[in-house]
């Protein structure tokens, strides 16, 4: 039984003697501490080394760890830079949670194991995800067989959906009450059932709805859920901006076209959603808007990567100005898709005064007359 960290600390050193392919994720950040996230995994060239990656809201730090420093590291990492910890192995998941007061909790879970089957895997390693193959949405979205393993074609889906969970879950791990969430553009539903799912399987009592204008795909969601006897899901046939959500823990927007992105962000403040996940594409409104050219954007390509992460910044900093604390990682590796950044966004009431200014230098740069966003959150003082 696990009853204290030490007792933790000892599992994971256990699990890193004994097995091959072991990983440990730590979330959730101390107030004080320097890390947004730290993960430690086997290295399988090296039995007695770990890697050892860390992550700052700006830069990624990575070495090797000897596995007789282990519990030193570990002991530094829990009690010092987070509160939270998962231990992946074999196809077992363990989660830490500690809070201030010290209180923690561990909860074990059995998963299924996926086995890559590319012949550029690494040395055919086994991977814990947080959501089985044989789960049964995944089986009704056709993502997995009637044999509970997941489908040839359906491989780079199921490791998107599972990326996607882990990294909204480093937000949400913490939350005790109900958890309200709005899937805007929520498509054939993988991601909104996965995540439902996977909150359920944590015991937690979840109010989600996805927002599709496609009213097949909804009343495909919606017979899955049925089908499922999944209470608290659901899914409508309607637009973002006629979306009535209600206040939200949560608002997630993957692959929203062009301004759609800026529609679900002024849905999330209009919400005061505490969480805001987006994975934007297809910047086409501020492209069309640069008016001035320099020595990179005179070349298309460049242009339009440009346009991209001026949008996406721009998008950052009108959160900033409302109280949240952003941050635009990788969501997929870029050899599954390109469309693989991701905004995150967590309500902390610290508003950025000087945003706008910085607005308003990067339009000028470019010569931008305004950002649809800009449009939506501030149009009075915009036509004053």
């Amino acid at each position: 039984m696990i009853n204290s960290l030490d007792s933790f600390i000892a599992l994971v050193v256990e699990k890193f003697e004994e097995h091959t392919s072991v990983k440990v994720i730590c979330s959730k950040p101390r107030i004080n501490g320097k890390f947004q996230q730290a993960h430690l995994e086997s290295m399988l060239d090296h039995q007695t080394k770990i890697k050892v990656s860390k992550k700052t809201k700006t830069q990624d730090f990575t070495n090797t760890l000897a596995q007789a420093d282990l519990p030193k590291e570990l002991s530094m990492l829990l009690k010092e830079e987070f509160f939270f910890a998962t231990l992946q192995c074999n196809g077992e998941i363990w989660n830490l949670l500690q809070n201030k007061k010290g209180t923690l909790t561990v909860k074990h879970q059995v998963n299924k194991v996926q086995e890559s089957t590319q012949s550029s895997s690494t040395h055919n390693r086994q991977k814990a995800y947080l959501i089985e193959e044989d789960a049964p949405f995944l089986k009704l979205l056709h993502v997995s067989g009637n044999d509970g393993k997941v489908l040839a074609p359906m491989q780079k889906k199921y490791r998107q959906i599972n990326r996607f969970v882990e990294l909204v879950m480093h937000g949400l791990e913490k939350e005790k009450g109900p958890i309200s969430v709005a899937d805007m553009g929520s498509g054939k539903g993988y991601l909104t059932f996965a995540l439902f799912h996977h909150l359920q399987s944590l015991g937690f009592v979840v109010s989600m709805t996805g927002y599709e204008l496609r009213p097949e795909l909804v009343s495909l969601c919606n017979g899955i859920a049925e089908n499922l006897s999944l209470l608290g899901l659901q899914f409508k046939a309607e637009n973002i901006q006629d979306a009535e959500t209600g206040d939200l823990d949560l608002l997630m927007a993957l692959h929203a076209c062009d301004i759609a992105t800026d529609l679900a962000i002024k849905k999330a403040l209009d919400a005061k959603a505490t969480y805001i996940i987006l994975s934007p594409c297809c910047h086409k409104q501020i492209r069309k808007e640069m008016t001035k050219k320099d020595t990179i954007t005179r070349y298309g390509i460049y242009e339009e990567r440009i346009a991209e992460m001026v949008t996406d910044t721009i998008r950052t900093l009108i959160l900033e100005y409302h109280g949240y604390s952003t941050n635009i990682i990788e969501f997929i590796g870029s050899e599954h898709t390109g469309k693989n950044s991701m905004i995150t966004a967590k309500f902390q009431g610290k508003y950025k005064k000087n945003a706008l200014d910085e607005v308003a230098k990067l339009k000028e740069q470019y010569g931008i007359k305004t950002h649809y966003l800009e449009q939506l959150c501030f149009q009075q003082m915009i036509t004053n």
